[in-house]
């Protein structure tokens, strides 16, 4: 391997693995820092109610919302039983000004009719900001212990394998490098130098 080749590869290894440090961190910011700046919520959906919308596996960032601003086609997560943490994200279809206090009709975009239990302002978590898909599948993956010790394991043994080849690159170059300035000195010494 020429050496600008082994240069270039090692800037396209560290770029990688800049890449890859850049997409962690954004995650992170995405699923701790975000939400709680605005003081909402990172939410993983599980099922395809609201696909093409928002696909499974996608993470929703809502927010704390005035359920009086609140109007048809807005995407909110609700509680559906008080004291029970199971969420639904759903779009509203109707609003009922008529009760106390105000409810909400919603419908996941990929079903065929609208939910059968109006939704009170009260249960109402907060409008969906924004979604990233396929973070939700990473994230429930992280969240599992197993998953998480595996990949630790992997990373430093990866690690290690990277430490005992650089110390095998640098044990080869240095046994190959006294020869060479021994043989340096030999011609210079040979030369007719005095």
């Amino acid at each position: 391997m020429t050496k600008k080749l082994q240069i270039a590869a090692r800037w396209g290894v560290r770029t990688l693995l800049f890449a890859f440090l850049g997409a962690v961190l954004a995650a992170l910011a995405v699923v701790a820092v975000l939400p709680r700046a605005v003081h909402g919520a990172a939410l993983t959906v599980l099922t395809g109610s609201m696909t093409p919308t928002i696909q499974p596996g996608s993470v929703v960032v809502i927010r704390p919302v005035d359920a009086g601003t609140l109007r048809i086609g807005d995407v909110v997560t609700y509680q559906r039983t008080a004291g029970k943490a199971e969420y639904v994200t759903h779009r509203i279809v109707a609003v009922n000004e008529q009760t106390t206090p105000v409810t909400f009709t919603t419908k996941g975009d990929a079903n065929r009719g609208a939910d059968i239990d109006p939704v009170p302002s009260t249960a109402i978590r907060g409008k969906v900001w924004f979604h990233v898909p396929y973070l939700g599948f990473v994230r429930n993956s992280v969240g599992n212990r197993s998953t998480v010790l595996s990949v630790a394991v992997a990373g430093l043994i990866g690690y290690a394998l990277f430490q005992l080849v650089g110390a095998w690159r640098d044990r080869r170059a240095a046994a190959n490098r006294p020869a060479a300035d021994g043989a340096r000195a030999q011609a210079q010494v040979g030369g007719g130098v005095v």
